[in-house]
């Protein structure tokens, strides 16, 4: 992990498979068209790094469909002032493909609806770090809003709370790491 206050405003730990120590792999991005164009895996930014570190300037970054990725390895890092991933009460806010190896920085991850994993459907690898999701709602059924896992999810300092479960539900943490594989389950 490396911290890179000059580039991020705070000192958010980064992993380090993403490269955002290297600023040459770093794209800010302040709407969210531009965001979509970064994440784009045929957009030239992709064609010049293997690696992606995208920082998304304070404020709400309104999504019509859901954030697709795919590409590997590629970091979400909210700058100063924190970013918000928002549905609109529309649409899945967040997909990682099976090809996906993804990582959340500091954001907030909101007014998600679909079926299952309204805010997240992870089918690839989820890194989560002092990230909140909240206020998503399944369009189908209300046992399953938030996130859905079906992949490798590892959870730090963060919460999942406020979201359409059918049931009084939330959870804080520090750390937890799910395997879709089933071989362990860690809280800590």
């Amino acid at each position: 992990m490396r911290e890179h206050p000059d580039v991020f405003g705070v000192g958010v730990p980064l992993d380090e498979r993403f490269g955002c120590g290297d600023l040459s792999r770093i794209m800010r991005v302040g709407s969210a068209e531009e965001l979509l164009a970064a994440v784009d895996p045929g957009s030239h930014f992709h064609s010049v790094c293997s690696l992606t570190c995208i920082v998304l300037a304070a404020g709400t970054y309104t999504l019509a469909a859901p954030l697709t990725l795919g590409q590997s390895p590629i970091a979400l890092v909210a700058s100063t002032g924190g970013a918000t991933l928002d549905g609109d009460q529309m649409t899945r806010v967040l997909h990682v493909l099976s090809s996906g190896d993804v990582g959340l920085y500091g954001l907030q991850i909101s007014g998600g609806r679909a079926d299952a994993g309204s805010a997240i459907f992870n089918s690839g690898t989820l890194s989560t770090h002092s990230c909140v999701i909240r206020g998503n709602v399944d369009a189908e059924d209300p046992n399953s809003a938030g996130v859905y896992n079906n992949g490798s999810l590892a959870m730090q300092a963060g919460s999942v709370t406020g979201n359409n479960t059918g049931k009084e539900a939330s959870l804080s943490f520090e750390r937890i790491a799910l395997s879709h594989e089933g071989h362990a389950v860690r809280l800590a």
